[in-house]
């Protein structure tokens, strides 16, 4: 491309092809859920802390599977937008 036809000023940057883009945004959605995982798991542990709570294994077991799921419905639907500023940040280099 030469710069100056047509208002270009340089060479493009090549674009992402759209399966690549999709697989990004897959990765960053997940990033986030893992990151209100942590969160959510670090906040139970920290209120059982104090409280001095010792909960079985089959209880421990459900809200692990609980916190996961709650993380990717959280994720999905664009909770904290880590993963969107993610995706933005990544998709723009």
């Amino acid at each position: 491309m030469i710069a100056g036809v047509n208002g270009a000023s340089g060479p493009r940057k090549p674009a992402t092809a759209p399966p690549q883009q999709d697989r990004l945004k897959e990765a960053t959605q997940e990033f986030e859920a893992f990151f209100v995982e942590t969160l959510l798991r670090q906040a139970r542990e920290g209120a059982r802390s104090l409280s001095g709570e010792q909960p079985g294994f089959a209880r421990q077991t459900q809200e692990g599977w609980q916190d996961t799921q709650m993380a990717r419905s959280v994720a999905q639907s664009g909770g904290l937008g880590i993963g969107e500023m993610l995706y933005r940040q990544l998709i723009s280099k």
